[in-house]
């Protein structure tokens, strides 16, 4: 099974105690020419050449403040915007790689554009001081709720299949259409899962290696993971050690 660019590898020693479903020995792919001279092409599979003519891996094309990356390893990062989190009034104020948006006290700030890929279950954008965005599911997510007013801005208050209401993302009802058996919402984790054919148990997560939509869909990557693209254009879930990775990350998948 490819992972992300690469082939699976061998599993870790016996003494690791992996969490089940969780991948083992993840690591970043070798790339035998990261960082070498390059014209308009003729960089390897996993790099692109960059206006500094040199071959980079190809997840700093994702990165507008720039990135900086490892050579040997040619695993990347993206280099923060030097005025991510300043003060705004509008996009004119911030540099390349953020816009302005507004925050929580009513004023506005510059904060990394990625935030659009924050949808379904976890639509919330959190920014890091170093500029970094992870996308969280709502803190009233799973809350119990008579109305929609005891909810926050981005759930809803909603008669779920076990009778109880809840506050959920308004993406919850729209995903679920997609479950031609039914779904099942855990409030706890505020995780979906279409219900099996059979009537039987399937997790409200998925395992390393597992498919998974790169949108945002019902059921997500379990935790220690994220969903990452692949060769194919599909998405797969893979340690988020292996976010850095230009060149492909390798890894066991469970019970491989």
């Amino acid at each position: 099974m490819l992972l992300a660019a690469a082939a699976v590898a061998l599993a870790c020693p016996a003494q690791d105690k992996p969490a089940p479903g969780a991948c083992t020995d993840a690591r970043c792919e070798p790339v035998a020419c990261c960082g070498e001279p390059c014209d308009a092409g003729g960089c390897c599979a996993g790099t692109v050449c960059s206006q500094a003519g040199r071959c980079v891996p190809v997840s700093c094309s994702r990165c507008p403040g720039g990135c900086t990356y490892d050579a040997k390893s040619c695993a990347a990062e993206c280099t923060p915007p030097a005025c991510c989190l300043q003060r705004c009034t509008q996009d004119a104020d911030c540099c390349a790689g953020t816009q302005c948006g507004p925050t929580a006290d009513g004023g506005r700030q510059c904060f990394p554009v990625g935030c659009e890929r924050c949808q379904g279950l976890t639509p919330l954008c959190r920014t890091s001081n170093a500029c970094a965005v992870t996308c969280e599911a709502p803190a009233a997510c799973g809350r119990t709720c008579t109305t929609s007013g005891d909810c926050d801005a981005l759930t809803s208050c909603q008669v779920l299949a076990d009778g109880a209401r809840r506050c959920v993302p308004a993406a919850l009802t729209s995903l679920c259409r997609g479950c031609p058996f039914g779904c099942a919402f855990d409030p706890q984790t505020c995780r979906g899962r279409c219900l099996p054919a059979d009537g039987g148990s399937s997790a409200f997560c998925l395992n390393c290696c597992e498919g998974c939509s790169l949108d945002g869909g019902l059921t997500t990557c379990c935790e220690g993971h994220s969903c990452q693209p692949t060769t194919d254009g599909g998405g797969q879930c893979l340690p988020n050690s292996c976010n850095t990775c230009g060149g492909g990350c390798r890894a066991s998948c469970p019970g491989g």
